[in-house]
């Protein structure tokens, strides 16, 4: 089929059109549809997951498809969504190999890691190793001891001539995170730079200092007080950011462990309430942030319920409701003008750990600035550049949190936030690794472990490839 044989050679989107193709002579076709939502999630088309969903509309009991559509839910945050389709694609056919990784990937985010551990075991057993069970493998390896067998898999498998770029940088990156774990840093570090020489984007310092400046320049303490903001007080969303790996997750899952907190993960609604503030003024993306001097006050207001309405709905009797995408730091001057009640964490680490932690992970898309320590070192700069601005010129409460000091002081530091946000303290925030709130960050496994010291001052293990950090 024409089709296949172009998602063979890796033109998927001539695949995608002749799927389309196919679908349109032949509607009822499962698995056209299926094949279709597999091609469309490679592209990251948000497409992907309706294809998945008519698939199961046409065949309800396509094992295949339940499986696919958890997987697709779980990468797209959506959890207790991807938790009910892998236990249907389970009950539907409970031998079937990638209906059982697929389980298990949903399991480790729903916080049962025993029985993600057996799924995966069992798996290996059966040498069913494609790679995002390789992934999940290499995660999970060093709570059980298993290290050594799961980096003898992992190397074994980057011998295969036929993997993607894609799969071998993250065969490359699994094979990082086991080899520090057992405390050979040369070689980790060697591991890490291959897997970022292999899918490096470009990255343009002095593009990203522009559009630092840009911000910096417009968004002026007497600009924002002049200008139009938002009428809704609202003190619900709290936006916890900061450079990627600086301990984001960590302090959302200890909040999300209050009751009358809800933690939404990393959410995107941002870049749309952005972009369609944009439109709104009538503007076109590269006159942001000046086309906001056309703004309204019931403009504000319209595009603050784009954010809040969706965000509440999550949980309406939560007091406070946290977005942790770290990025979000870019957008303070935005949120301060539709957003005033909003509340925002600034998460501080170490510069030498948070570069170094963010050259190790493995980021499925953005963060270009990650693939280079210098130019995580340059971007870490802008941001603290800018955040010292915020800090400055918005009126938004923001407290500042030291992952050094959240990982040392645990009680007095969530003393501190709890406080902030105005809530009473609660045990259950110190025993937030027995959460079983549901977590698709990258940062899983750490999040499900009590406390730990050891990643402060990582970087001296590294001292020696981290001298333009110092």
């Amino acid at each position: 089929m024409v089709a296949k044989a172009n998602a063979a050679r890796g033109n998927l989107v001539a695949a995608c059109e002749h799927y389309e193709i196919a679908i349109e002579r032949q509607p009822d076709n499962t698995n056209f549809h299926c094949q279709l939502g597999a091609l469309q999630w490679r592209l990251g088309r948000v497409e992907a997951g309706a294809s998945f969903k008519k698939a199961i509309e046409l065949a309800p009991g396509f094992a295949i498809a339940h499986a696919a559509l958890a997987a697709w839910y779980l990468q797209n945050g959506m959890v207790e969504a991807a938790d009910q389709a892998s236990r249907t694609a389970m009950q539907l056919s409970p031998e079937e190999n990638s209906i059982l990784q697929s389980r298990a990937a949903v399991l480790e985010a729903i916080g049962e890691m025993d029985a993600a551990w057996n799924l995966v075991s069992l798996l290996v057993q059966r040498k069913f190793t494609p790679i995002p069970l390789m992934r999940l493998y290499g995660r999970m390896a060093f709570s059980h001891g298993q290290q050594p067998a799961a980096i003898a898999l992992v190397l074994e498998q980057l011998k295969v001539l036929k993997l993607s770029v894609w799969d071998r940088a993250r065969l490359h990156f699994t094979a990082a995170e086991l080899l520090d774990s057992l405390q050979q840093y040369h070689e980790a570090f060697e591991h890490a730079r291959r897997g970022n020489l292999l899918v490096a984007p470009g990255y343009d310092q002095k593009s990203h200092e522009r559009t630092f400046d840009t911000l910096i320049e417009y968004f002026t303490r007497p600009r924002m007080r002049s200008m139009p903001k938002g009428t809704d007080r609202s003190e619900k969303p709290v936006f916890i950011v900061g450079m990627p790996r600086s301990g984001t997750s960590l302090v959302e899952q200890i909040l999300a462990s209050h009751p009358a907190v809800h933690g939404a993960g990393e959410l995107d609604f941002m870049s749309h309430v952005l972009a369609g503030t944009v439109q709104m003024v009538s503007a076109r993306p590269e006159q942001y942030p000046a086309c906001l001097d056309k703004l309204t006050i019931e403009q504000a207001d319209g595009m603050a319920q784009i954010y809040l309405k969706p965000l509440i709905s999550m949980n309406p009797a939560a007091a406070r409701i946290t977005d942790k995408l770290p990025l979000n730091f870019l957008h303070l001057g935005l949120i301060a003008l539709l957003m005033p009640g909003a509340r925002v964490i600034d998460c501080r680490r170490d510069r030498r750990d948070a570069c170094l932690s963010c050259f190790f992970a493995l980021f499925e898309g953005g963060n270009e600035f990650k693939f280079d320590l210098n130019n995580t070192a340059h971007f870490y700069d802008q941001h603290r550049r800018l955040m010292d601005h915020w800090k400055n010129s918005l009126e938004l409460p923001t407290l500042e949190v030291s992952y050094e000091d959240l990982v040392t002081d645990p009680e007095n530091q969530t003393r501190r936030m709890l406080g902030f946000l105005g809530l009473p303290w609660d045990e259950q925030c110190l025993a937030f690794h027995q959460s079983k709130r549901p977590v698709s960050s990258s940062s899983i496994q750490q999040v499900r472990q009590p406390l730990y010291r050891s990643s402060i001052g990582r970087w001296r293990n590294y001292e020696r490839h981290l001298t333009g950090l110092k």
